[in-house]
């Protein structure tokens, strides 16, 4: 007998479908349903297994289509130790497989038509990714002297075409999920959202310059790549530098907003809890960083590296702290009754005892006959 509450019934409930559901409960006898559950987790995790590595098979090639219409130049090709370039295929394959599984967990945690997903996902990936590459590149242009502006164009330009292609791959391949429970859905409010994007351009600014000093700037390579000198001249003038100058202000700011703008959009993708929100906003924004592993024509080895462990580290941070801030909803004090673990606010007036029941953690395929 399968005990509802054990943690191999959580499995189940988690990696089985409802049809699976159905088998077990009502069609196979008492004596093997914890075999059969046992046999349904296998085949699930196998197709989990199967689908993660297919969707960073399919990244790879979009990743390698844009290189051949736009390839690097010689000339910076030439910059790159062979010793390093020998690993860029590895880690190409590992930075795929990093992308996939926490789009995996996108796309089994999703509630989009596959239009709006589509759109969504473009217009998030396109922020994320071209957008804020060629701001990067415009504000740390004299890092990069004696490279010629078509370089940067071709940067974007591969970006451009990499995470469309994805994004209509994750529109073609996603599936709505749909829920027996039907919560109230509150209207979004732009206001509140552009309050908390304001909030998260800010806090990016205080992350970003934190992780950029106490990480990447204590590599003594980084320093004479942006400054020409390898002193460091401490954390408080560091700082100083930074805050004083209003441009720094405002780019690095405005980045955090837009970052904002890719969260709230991969927000709204999402239907889930939220810590599980968190948790996959922390692995689609720390992606953002891992790209850094891959061997790049425009940065030396070891600077490469340092903004690799300073930009991962940071942007998991990151997009945990967004997936914090864009779940926060403060519970009214006129009766509405705010769920915690979904997010969602029931509405004035409701039956509250209907209410906290429904909210209690149920199997899938759970169903309150009782609420419409």
């Amino acid at each position: 007998m399968i005990n509802e509450n054990s943690k191999q019934s959580q499995y189940f409930h988690y990696f089985a479908s409802d049809v699976d559901i159905k088998l077990i409960k009502f069609i196979f006898p008492e004596h093997v349903k914890a075999n059969a559950l046992k046999l349904i987790i296998m085949k699930n995790t196998l197709k989990s297994i199967i689908a993660i590595l297919s969707i960073a098979l399919v990244f790879v090639l979009f990743f390698i289509i844009p290189t051949l219409l736009f390839p690097v130049s010689e000339d910076l090709l030439k910059g790159i130790n062979p010793e390093e370039m020998q690993l860029f295929f590895p880690l190409l394959i590992i930075y795929s497989l990093y992308i996939s599984i926490s789009y995996f967990f996108l796309l089994r945690n999703m509630d989009q038509k596959r239009t709006a997903l589509f759109f969504q996902l473009l217009l998030a990936h396109f922020i994320m990714y071209p957008l804020m590459g060629l701001l990067e590149s415009l504000f740390w242009g004299d890092a990069f002297k004696g490279v010629d502006v078509s370089e940067f164009i071709g940067i974007f330009l591969r970006f451009v075409i990499t995470f469309s292609l994805f994004s209509g791959f994750l529109a073609i391949i996603g599936k709505k999920r749909t829920s027996s429970i039907h919560f109230f859905k509150q209207a979004a409010n732009y206001k509140q959202a552009g309050i908390k994007i304001l909030l998260i351009g800010l806090a990016y600014f205080v992350i970003y310059n934190l992780f950029g000093y106490f990480i990447a700037w204590q590599f003594e390579a980084t320093r004479q790549f942006y400054t020409g000198s390898i002193e460091n001249i401490g954390f408080f003038q560091s700082m100083w530098q930074n805050i004083s100058n209003p441009v720094f202000v405002i780019v690095h700011t405005f980045r955090g907003m837009l970052f904002g703008v890719a969260g709230y959009l991969f927000h709204n993708i999402l239907k889930c809890s939220r810590s599980r929100k968190i948790i996959i906003l922390a692995l689609i924004f720390g992606g953002f960083g891992f790209q850094i592993v891959l061997p790049n024509p425009l940065l030396p080895e070891m600077v490469r590296i340092s903004h690799f462990i300073e930009t991962t580290s940071s942007m998991l941070l990151f997009g945990a702290l967004v997936g914090v801030i864009f779940n926060y909803k403060k519970a009214k004090s006129s009766g509405s009754l705010y769920d915690t673990a979904t997010g969602r606010l029931w509405p004035k007036g409701a039956n509250h005892s209907i209410a906290k029941g429904l909210f209690k953690k149920q199997p899938r395929g759970y169903c309150r006959p009782d609420v419409h």
